[in-house]
């Protein structure tokens, strides 16, 4: 209780406090748990049909008109027709992205209720007599 002299008059003024508790909860950010993504190695056999060429000869002989020749017959004579094709060498393996895993964390809000008994001072004036007291509500 605070007391101070009134400069005036010589009366005392008293100041009383009321007091109360109050309930401040504390928080503490803690693990919760873990998401785990895992990714696991799939073997399998694939088949593919891969389109080839290749050459062939094709050889008609038909006959034709007489008529005189370029040159004269010799020796036997042999002529050659390269024939191509196209072979399967080998298997190239490329790694490719076929998809993606967004993974995002988002902070969310939730209410929670906590209950504790708390204190308070009320104030009670009593008089006694045939007082006046003023500001008492």
């Amino acid at each position: 209780m605070d007391q101070t002299k009134h400069p005036k008059s010589g009366d005392v003024k008293r100041k009383v406090q009321i007091r109360e508790e109050q309930l401040h909860p504390e928080t503490e950010r803690v693990t919760a748990g873990d998401v785990e993504i895992r990714k696991d190695v799939v073997s399998e056999r694939q088949t593919k049909d891969v389109p080839l060429t290749h050459e062939e000869v094709e050889v008609n002989y038909h006959p034709v008109d007489r008529r005189p020749a370029d040159r004269p017959i010799g020796e036997s004579e042999t002529i050659q027709v390269p024939v191509h094709k196209e072979e399967i060498t080998g298997v190239k393996k490329e790694t490719v992205v076929t998809g993606e895993i967004d993974i995002r964390k988002r902070q969310e809000r939730e209410t929670e209720q906590i209950s504790d008994t708390v204190r308070r001072e009320e104030p009670h004036i009593a008089k006694e007599g045939d007082l006046r007291v003023r500001g008492t509500s």
